[in-house]
């Protein structure tokens, strides 16, 4: 009896948590919507490979560690974890950081293979938590499922060289907002993230694991990034 009211205490205040939290992250992004000078944006390509550096290195570990606890414990949502911070993981490496190693810039199409990858990703880890159940499969369903992830990124990236032309030129351009498709991406994730915060916050609810309650505040912080880059462009083209 004292296990079950020290879970309701621990969700109760994760649940006030996560409130406060888009109190505060919600007054920030109408800050920096409403306000262009705390909109200003640096050039940084060293600062910007370092973070992604980190997310890739934070991608695979996740990845790892989600990865070894399906082995043991068969937990389908322990395999899509590990598919979507792979294909984060793999994503970033791989059109943020291998282009940018011979000191050239990164070129649109790699960089909508990125983001056509964040999707990805990010839908892999909106679908986890309410992904019930086990499976014995497994090593076998985790190198099934890896191997399916890389190869989605393959035809991403196929899909992105095949339609280089057609899709908007993403290089930075004083003045410019994002491209609709842009903005369509972006807002899919923050759907996806929404999606992922709600479902690993009734995950922790069910079952009181630490991890979900962390997954559901980095899903947090990544739903208010995303809704930044698709609300700040619109309410400055509207107020210029």
């Amino acid at each position: 009896m004292r296990s079950r009211d020290s879970h309701r205490d621990d969700y109760t205040a994760w649940l006030l948590g996560e409130i406060l939290l888009f109190g505060l992250l919600g007054a920030s992004l109408a800050l920096f919507a409403s306000n262009p000078v705390l909109r200003t944006s640096y050039e940084l390509p060293e600062l910007r490979l370092v973070i992604a550096t980190v997310v890739t290195l934070a991608g695979a570990v996740v990845a790892i560690l989600a990865g070894v606890r399906f082995t043991v414990e068969g937990r389908r949502t322990d395999l899509l974890l590990s598919s979507g911070f792979f294909v984060a993981s793999l994503s970033t490496f791989a059109f943020a950081i291998v282009p940018t190693l011979d000191g050239s810039a990164i070129g649109s199409r790699e960089t909508w293979a990125d983001v056509g990858g964040r999707v990805l990703a990010a839908a892999l880890i909106a679908i986890a938590p309410f992904a019930e159940g086990r499976t014995n499969a497994g090593r076998r369903a985790l190198r099934g499922s890896l191997a399916a992830a890389a190869l989605a990124l393959v035809l991403v990236w196929g899909l992105a060289e095949a339609l280089a032309h057609p899709l908007p030129d993403l290089d930075p351009d004083e003045g410019r907002g994002l491209p609709p498709l842009l903005t369509l991406a972006i807002s899919l994730q923050a759907v996806l993230a929404l999606l992922a915060v709600i479902g690993f916050g009734l995950r922790f609810r069910r079952h009181g694991e630490d991890l979900d309650r962390w997954l559901a505040l980095g899903a947090t912080f990544l739903l208010f990034a995303a809704l930044h880059f698709v609300f700040a462009p619109l309410v400055s083209s509207s107020t210029a």
